[in-house]
């Protein structure tokens, strides 16, 4: 059996998955006021670029997720290309209507090529943890039924917060009121968010410095990688703040000096919420912790 994997570019991939033969991706874009529109692209450089087109614009851009005619024009690769079986793996279905997308077009083919939806509520790196940890599921032979109950659990076990680096992003964005807003900046207070099992996005705490945020989302990753008896990584995005990402990891490797931490933006459609200097951090306990039955 032929198998691929469909994600989507908020998963922001790396060279390996860039170069794996059998991953492919859909765009997620921007669109400007003054009419410009950028489709998200794996080039770092370009990711930078776009921030600072961000910072420069009269007002925040609108995200718009992938048209049908992406997810069209993958489904007759895939096709033409003899593949049977294609795991999707889309971004939070409660922040994007992607995932549903997706498996509307999926319907329109399945009579030629069969999808498994694996519906997450991750994006960025955690998105991007859960492709590869779908991959090499695949390759170490286990059935669709086999993968789907260790999918959730990894999806279910991946704990993540962000800081948000610009609260007037929120206001337009319409997660949070004017007035909040206002008072937010006033007070210089940086709000922090948990992402939920499905995505959803709740405020956690409010701290008055960056250097506080850090402190409180290094000390939330150590309390909760120390549950995994097992081997566990971790996932630390920024939104044009790389320093700041470095100076969580540092507080981290305080406590737990043998973790792997791996560092990268946080794309576009995503970090344009919450504005330049947001940093977010995610735990990733591998499958060697998933209960045995």
């Amino acid at each position: 059996m032929k198998i691929a994997f469909l994600t989507d570019s908020t998963a922001t991939l790396d060279e390996n998955l860039l170069n794996h033969p059998h991953v492919y991706y859909v765009s997620l874009q921007l669109n400007f006021s003054s009419g410009e529109t950028f489709t998200e692209v794996p080039d770092r450089l370009k990711i930078e670029e776009v921030y600072h087109a961000i910072q420069k614009a009269d007002r925040i851009p609108k995200t718009s997720q992938p048209q049908p005619q992406a997810f069209h024009e993958v489904y007759q690769s895939l096709i033409n290309k003899g593949y049977d079986l294609v795991y999707f793996i889309p971004l939070s279905y409660a922040l994007s209507g992607t995932n549903q997308t997706g498996q509307s077009v999926a319907k329109e083919y399945e009579d030629q090529i069969k999808t498994v939806t694996l519906s997450n509520g991750r994006v960025g790196l955690p998105l991007r943890f859960l492709v590869k940890e779908t991959i090499k599921m695949v390759e170490e032979g286990l059935s669709t039924e086999e993968i789907l109950p260790r999918f959730k659990w990894l999806n279910d076990h991946t704990t993540m917060w962000a800081s948000i680096g610009d609260i007037n992003h929120l206001v337009q964005g319409g997660r949070a009121s004017r007035a909040k807003g206002i008072i937010a900046s006033l007070l210089k207070i940086v709000p922090i968010i948990e992402f939920g099992k499905d995505g959803s996005i709740d405020l956690v705490a409010k701290v008055r410095t960056q250097r506080r945020a850090l402190k409180w989302l290094a000390d939330r990753f150590i309390e909760e990688a120390k549950k995994y008896s097992h081997r566990v990584s971790g996932a630390l995005v920024h939104v044009d703040s790389r320093e700041g990402a470095e100076e969580m990891a540092r507080l981290i490797h305080e406590q737990l000096p043998d973790i792997s931490l791996e560092i990268d933006w946080l794309t576009p459609v995503v970090g344009n919420h919450g504005g330049i200097g947001t940093l977010g951090l995610a735990v990733l306990p591998s499958l060697e912790n998933y209960p045995q039955a």
